[in-house]
């Protein structure tokens, strides 16, 4: 995928994902989770079953470094 475009949207996805997860997850449970939504919604999430584990990894580093800046309570 690698549409910048939708990074902004995949870096809220992922950051809603792991503030709700109660246990640790990894890039594949994201992948897996997002394929699961679109395929069973389809619609304008159907995008997201594009991403690929290099798309989640920038939306992840990309995240931590917004948390890091803004100094909230949590790090990736």
């Amino acid at each position: 995928m690698s549409d910048q475009a939708v990074l902004p949207e995949l870096k809220q996805i992922i950051g809603a994902m792991l503030f709700a997860s109660k246990t640790p997850i990894t890039v594949g449970d994201i992948r897996r989770c997002l394929e699961q939504v679109a395929e069973a919604h389809g619609g304008p999430v159907r995008d997201f079953a594009a991403v690929n584990l290099e798309d989640i990894r920038t939306a992840l580093e990309s995240l931590g470094q917004l948390l890091e800046a803004q100094k909230v309570g949590f790090h990736i």
